[in-house]
């Protein structure tokens, strides 16, 4: 992300300690000294944190200091399919410890924030939900553009191809993939697969592909910058994780109009009316997910009307004017109740901070338009 917000004329302040994942090591308190130094330096009015390793670091600079409103943002969860019960247990036991130190919490999808009230990590009333804001414009115009990846890859334009989009992680299992892979070239062998992005499991993903006499058929494009142009020229778009929150691959995928099929897990369910605007299947079962991609891939017409019908269902839904409109309203009702329960001079700076003027997010069309 750091070239994105650099193109945007933000200057990122980058911490070594907070990459990788927490270890209550002496990094971890590193991270925690320096965080709350900036906190101190820079008097945020909001903290917002995102993910394992920020959502804890953050949270104790943040309420070790105590000078600001507190927002951990789920994108998911690790409260199921991550760990074994042990592990498991002792996540679910943090995260109502933090929850109790942050101010309110926000979940991607409707489904999460189900979970994390199933879990015990705050009672509904505290957790609000803001589904993601993706620039759709490119995606929305990219069929016009389709030809070039699969020129790149040396493949016909008539040629099946089938692809998975995000990081190389147990989480997203790359295994049931590259199983189905196997089964549908048995019966397909024209059919080509490609796989973008890479991470922890990539030498093991690949080695796995090898052995399984794929590797004239796997494709491994690492990671892309020209994520329209990937789903441009993707006939169907998988996601056979055994645990989503939102993803923002089959959205970007549905607004460039690529039929999707995935595993029927967390907030995807959300975004997928099983038959209507995809196929949905039960996670970790290679044979429905075949079924699935081989339907898809031998009815043009099905897969046509899933992708039009995809495409209209995010077009509103997910883009990045509706996601700043709600944040801005998210972040203006959490400082007017945080002033309200304050003293009086914090009730006044809270009436200030409320009523600033918003400022739109652009798209990419408004920024390209002339004056």
């Amino acid at each position: 992300m750091l070239p994105f917000v650099e193109s945007q004329g933000i200057r990122p302040i980058a911490l070594a300690e907070m990459v990788g994942t927490p270890t209550l090591g002496l990094r971890d308190v590193v991270a925690v000294a320096r965080l709350r130094q900036l906190i101190r330096d820079l008097r945020p009015d909001i903290i917002e944190t995102h993910l394992s390793k920020a959502g804890i670091v953050g949270r104790l600079a943040a309420a070790l200091e105590g000078s600001a409103l507190v927002l951990h943002v789920y994108h998911g969860h690790v409260l199921r399919g991550y760990f074994g019960a042990a592990k498991t247990c002792v996540a679910r036991r943090a995260e109502r410890a933090l929850a109790r130190v942050s101010d309110h919490l926000l979940a991607v999808s409707p489904r999460v924030r189900a979970d994390l009230v199933r879990y015990g990590v705050a009672p509904a009333d505290r957790i609000s939900v803001v589904e993601p804001g993706v620039d759709l414009d490119a995606l929305l115009r990219c069929r016009e553009k389709r030809g070039a990846l699969r020129r790149e890859l040396g493949l016909a334009p008539d040629v099946p191809l089938v692809g998975i989009v995000g990081r190389l992680s147990p989480i997203k299992n790359h295994y049931l993939f590259l199983e189905v892979a196997a089964r549908i070239a048995a019966v397909c062998p024209d059919v080509r697969f490609l796989v973008v992005g890479d991470g922890e499991l990539g030498s093991a993903i690949r080695g796995r592909a090898h052995r399984l006499k794929l590797s004239n058929l796997v494709m491994f494009a690492g990671w892309r910058s020209d994520l329209a142009q990937v789903y441009s020229d993707l006939d169907v778009l998988v996601s056979c994780s055994d645990n989503e929150g939102m993803p923002i691959s089959m959205i970007e995928a549905m607004a460039a109009g690529c039929p999707v099929v995935a595993t029927e897990v967390g907030g995807v369910p959300d975004l997928i009316d099983d038959q209507q605007s995809g196929l949905l299947v039960p996670s970790r079962d290679p044979s429905r997910l075949t079924a699935a991609l081989l339907r898809l891939l031998q009815d043009d017409a099905l897969a046509n009307g899933f992708a039009a019908s995809a495409q209209s269902r995010v077009r509103d839904r997910f883009g990045m004017t509706r996601f700043v409109a709600d944040m801005d309203g998210l972040y203006t009702r959490l400082l007017s109740e945080s002033a309200r329960r304050a003293s009086p001079i914090g009730a006044f700076r809270g009436r200030q901070l409320a009523t600033r003027t918003s400022v739109p997010f652009a798209t990419d069309a408004e920024r390209r338009a002339p004056g």
